[in-house]
């Protein structure tokens, strides 16, 4: 059994480790998971940043199971990346597909397990798009108290992490 790894991408203004994201870690490594990130600063175009995490998937290779979290264009750059990579589940925070660089609307190729958590008050991406991209896939959908920040959520943002982390141990552990 591969043991599973966890890929953090990070929204096109933030930095790989920031409050969000370094909680998330602390929950992956709390339930045995290793979570990385790259520095995607500097990067603006969705597409590059895909290219990127593809390299840094391949680079992995066979010797993990990848699962991405990806917030904000980072959910989307995630969902690109699908197309040419193979990761075992998507959990994604307020992906941002209203941004205008943001070409697609359908991910066909994204056939995989996939969490979708948005905040009912996000300003920056409408809610809408989160359910619609859960209802295209039948994908979980949380929608909690929140912005687009995730302000005063964060535990239960790790909440929804850790039990997804849950999930596909389970899924991976041998019968």
């Amino acid at each position: 059994m591969k043991p599973l790894y966890v890929e953090w991408v990070h929204g096109l203004d933030a930095k790989p480790w920031g409050t969000k994201s370094t909680a998330l870690r602390d929950e992956a490594a709390s339930n045995s998971v290793a979570m990385e990130a790259l520095d995607y600063n500097g990067v603006n175009d969705p597409e590059q940043r895909a290219a990127l995490l593809v390299k840094r998937i391949r680079d992995i290779g066979s010797e993990a199971s990848v699962a991405l979290a990806g917030s904000s264009m980072g959910g989307y750059v995630s969902l690109l990346a699908c197309r040419e990579v193979k990761v075992e589940a998507l959990w994604l925070l307020c992906p941002a597909l209203s941004f205008e660089q943001c070409r697609f609307q359908e991910f066909p190729w994204a056939q995989m397990p996939m969490t979708v958590v948005h905040g009912w008050d996000d300003e920056a991406v409408p809610v809408d798009c989160s359910i619609r991209l859960a209802r295209a896939h039948q994908a979980i959908l949380h929608l909690i108290p929140g912005d687009h920040r995730f302000s005063g959520s964060l535990d239960i943002i790790r909440e929804l992490f850790a039990t997804f982390l849950r999930q596909l141990k389970e899924v991976d552990a041998p019968s």
